[in-house]
């Protein structure tokens, strides 16, 4: 009984299975491309997870960087840090442990040494986040899907996939926006 149930259900797999390419190829009418500037799921999750890693790995890496405010973003396998650090020597140590993950392709350290910024600072900043993030949605002539924006202390970060015209654009809307004080990109420049 076992038997015969495993071969229908591998017999009627490989009926179900066998006409997917004849049915995508009947209902294109040229060849299938990708787009470089879209990230799979797979890609955003392995991205959620070098970032975890990479935040986990520094807050162990010494007593400073563990009480310090240290953001970790991570598009692409390109990892922007952002926050404060209490010294020169933390700042160099954050920078050497986001690095030393695997998988990390890039590390922007854009950590400022400096006392910790506090509350009402990351209120306003999550506040110009948003802001800026409803103007992208809002233009028509950005695909804000490519972009992450990032704020801390007033400064924009951007972090993405995109052409150069397409960069230039959300940069534009980005720095037009009241209370930036200045826009750093790290983005990857696609075709």
């Amino acid at each position: 009984m076992r038997y015969l149930f495993v071969c229908g259900f591998l017999l009627s797999a490989c009926l179900l299975t066998s006409g997917c390419v004849t049915i995508v190829d009947a209902t294109t009418s040229g060849p299938i491309h990708t787009d470089p500037g879209k990230r799979s799921l797979g890609d955003k999750w392995d991205d959620g997870q070098i970032s975890t890693i990479v935040a986990v790995n520094i807050r162990k890496a010494s007593d400073e960087l563990a009480s310090a405010h240290i953001n970790v973003h991570t598009f692409n396998q390109v990892v922007l840090l952002t926050g404060e650090v209490p010294s020169k020597a933390a700042y160099e140590q954050a920078g050497k442990t986001a690095r030393a993950v695997s998988r990390v392709r890039q590390v922007y350290n854009e950590l400022q040494v400096r006392q910790d910024s506090g509350f009402f600072a990351r209120t306003g900043d999550n506040f110009l986040e948003m802001k800026i993030g409803t103007k992208l949605i809002a233009n028509r002539d950005i695909d804000s899907s490519r972009v992450k924006v990032i704020v801390e202390d007033q400064t924009v970060y951007l972090m993405g996939m995109m052409t150069m015209v397409q960069a230039e654009r959300i940069t534009d809307v980005v720095s037009r926006t009241s209370g930036v004080r200045k826009v750093v990109r790290a983005i990857e420049y696609v075709e």
